[in-house]
């Protein structure tokens, strides 16, 4: 019995991948169904891409909770609970024939985002070394770009196969929601100490939160982060707008640059999976972060060289951009725990979620707000894509391999 309880624990983290893969592409899958969506509920353009911010705005509700909450109750039956929810919102936007609902279902969907990182990704580091933790987390990084890669194509089949009916999709959610928190049922580990359960009150967590954020370490590791989800964020609520709206091209050429910008990401997840062992991770942060500073100064270059191409140059530096991101971004989540193990993990994880979840807000709203006010919608997705990188690369140059290197 105990050895078939391992043999089910070991697939955890595709378990846990499902559902995070299913929460991406509540916003992926349904993107060619936005001019749909617009003309059912009669609302504007600008109105349909708030339907995308307002799900990043409800993912930054309830995370300085969760992690209480994970320790009262455990971080696999809050996991197991907060999926369901998240199947339920996605049956209640089939189901609305109201815009106001609509929205408050996409904000319920959103809540439920960040249970994956706080009570999914502290289990797997609390199960697993630095370096096994870093190739689990490449894997998982691979296979949830499926949901920016595919989640477009599939969204697109789902309308031509239901007759141009987008509310399909997200039944379809829905029952891979079911599915998912079936998976992590049978395969979560409960791997809550008495000490955790004992420290699970919202004023200790305050505390801790505060602390947390004083650390500079913390800080230094969560910056460079969110600025690179805040480029995918920003690619995905200006994307469709762009390609099929202001360059008046078809939705697979959205789903054809989708496939590129995020294959090239998993390169770059695939590059450290294959030589973290060898190299180590802070190896492989200089080699990206580097990689990073000459790309963009590239991009600039570029646009400074020929400003009337900015799409082709976009398209072309933020290809080179998301493999530099994809190479980096598991190894500094991971680094992020090492400097932080004096605090509880979920409260860790809590504070990184927030911090993700205003970045992608900000970057979400940034670019509704600016196409609203009239400028043009390709100059502002390549000017914060080019701010965003150049952070990167340069704030993991001048803070966080320095900091390694004082450390070993």
């Amino acid at each position: 019995m105990a050895k078939l309880i391992r043999n089910y624990l070991r697939y955890f983290p595709y378990a846990l991948v499902l559902f995070e893969l299913c929460s991406y592409l509540s916003n992926d899958m349904y993107l060619p169904a936005l001019p749909s969506l617009s003309h059912y509920f009669a609302i504007s353009n600008y109105q349909t891409q708030l339907t995308l911010t307002i799900w990043f705005a409800g993912s930054m509700t309830l995370q300085l909770f969760m992690a209480p909450l994970c320790n009262t109750f455990g971080r696999r039956n809050t996991l197991l609970v907060f999926t369901l929810i998240f199947a339920l919102s996605s049956f209640l936007c089939a189901i609305t024939p109201y815009s106001s609902i609509f929205f408050i279902a996409r904000f319920i969907q959103g809540a439920c985002i960040p249970i994956t990182y706080i009570a999914g990704y502290a289990t797997l580091h609390k199960t697993y070394d630095e370096v096994r933790a870093i190739q689990i987390l490449s894997i998982m990084s691979a296979i949830t770009l499926l949901a920016p890669i595919a989640g477009p194509a599939v969204g697109q089949i789902i309308l031509l196969a239901s007759n141009q009916k987008w509310q399909m999709i997200f039944i379809a959610l829905g029952l891979f929601s079911i599915a998912s928190t079936l998976a992590l049922y049978f395969t979560m580990p409960r791997t809550m100490t008495e000490q955790e359960r004992q420290n699970n009150s919202l004023k200790a967590f305050i505390s801790q939160y505060l602390c947390i954020l004083k650390e500079k370490a913390f800080l230094y590791h969560n910056l460079p982060s969110v600025l690179m989800v805040m480029t995918i964020i920003a690619w995905v609520t200006d994307g469709p707008f762009i390609v099929m709206h202001t360059l008046q091209q078809p939705s697979h050429v959205f789903v054809y640059l989708q496939i590129l910008f995020f294959s090239f990401w998993a390169l770059g997840l695939t590059f450290t999976n294959t030589l973290v062992r060898k190299f180590g991770a802070t190896k492989i942060l200089t080699i990206s972060f580097s990689y990073l500073i000459v790309i963009n100064v590239l991009f600039l270059l570029a646009l400074f060289i020929h400003p009337d191409t900015s799409w082709h140059i976009f398209c072309i530096f933020y290809t080179l951009n998301c493999l530099g991101f994809g190479a980096s971004l598991g190894p500094v989540q991971r680094r992020l725990i090492e400097h932080c193990k004096k605090y509880a993990i979920t409260a860790v994880m809590a504070i990184s979620s927030v911090f993700f979840s205003i970045g992608a807000l900000i970057s979400s709203a940034s670019v509704s707000y600016f196409n609203y006010l009239g400028f043009n919608p390709i100059l502002t997705l390549t000017g914060m894509t080019l701010c965003c990188g150049a952070l990167v690369a340069f704030f993991g140059q001048l803070f966080l391999l320095p900091m390694y290197k004082q450390k070993s």
